[in-house]
């Protein structure tokens, strides 16, 4: 198998570490037919990409044979901001879908011990109609036998279709909200979106928490249970991050 560096890769502060360690845990509890992952927001720079490369080392770290797929073929930033080096030419998902590699020679290991890439590759305008190829499908069933957690990169459900239909194809769906940018409307239009798309919402990340925003965001959670919106069910505060699970398929 080829290899790849993330040279810009750094560790965690131990706060954010726990948290990802407990996201980790949390989803051990999902059930061992929870494999693929999709992992999504509702707009752009929410964090999606960062919670996906932390999951992928957590996971790992864990001793999980884990695969993340970028699957944000119109604007992938895994590859410059991690700074990826190869001594070869590196061929993506888009090589892979197009028929011109197979999946052995866009799977890539990495210098965390247990964690496979496979890169998004060449951007394209219009990805959608690569993704509706069976070879898409194809991919994700063959990871899921390779490997015990598949975790999907798309890209954000509200400006373009891909992270929805993305969805779809995985066994469940987790929603990366930034604190204080998207409004609950914009969060329950994602949700609804998604489970139209019949993915299971296995849960929420609330990224960028200030470390004081703990006893609004319980008011607000309990003003939402009360009023039948369970989306925002449990969080957790710690050095700027925060993390929730909401229901998974319908509000209840």
């Amino acid at each position: 198998m080829k290899k790849i560096t993330f040279k810009n890769f750094d560790k965690l502060e131990y706060t954010r570490a726990e948290q990802f360690n407990s996201i980790s845990v949390n989803l051990d509890f999902c059930g061992d037919d929870i494999k693929k992952i999709s992992i999504t927001s509702t707009r752009e720079n929410e964090g999606k990409s960062f919670v996906s490369m932390q999951l992928l080392r957590t996971c790992a770290n864990n001793g999980k044979k884990v695969v993340l797929v970028d699957c944000d073929l119109r604007k992938s930033r895994i590859a410059t901001d991690y700074g990826v080096e190869s001594d070869d030419y590196v061929m993506g998902l888009t090589h892979y879908l197009a028929g011109i590699a197979s999946i052995d020679e866009v799977i890539y290991e990495t210098n965390i011990e247990n964690a496979d890439i496979i890169l998004a590759g060449k951007t394209v305008s219009n990805p959608v109609n690569l993704l509706k190829k069976p070879r898409f499908e194809e991919l994700l069933e063959e990871l899921s036998k390779r490997y015990d957690l598949v975790l999907v990169d798309t890209p954000p459900v509200q400006p373009v279709i891909d992270g929805a239909y993305i969805a779809q194809k995985c066994d469940g769906t987790i929603l990366v909200i930034n604190y204080g940018v998207v409004s609950v409307q914009e969060v329950l239009d994602s949700k609804n979106q998604i489970i139209a798309s019949h993915s299971t919402i296995l849960g929420t990340i609330l990224n960028n928490v200030p470390f004081n925003a703990g006893r609004y965001y319980y008011k607000t959670s309990k003003y939402y249970n009360k009023h039948r919106y369970k989306y925002y069910k449990r969080y957790g505060y710690y050095g700027g991050y925060g993390y929730g699970y909401g229901e998974s398929k319908s509000e209840k």
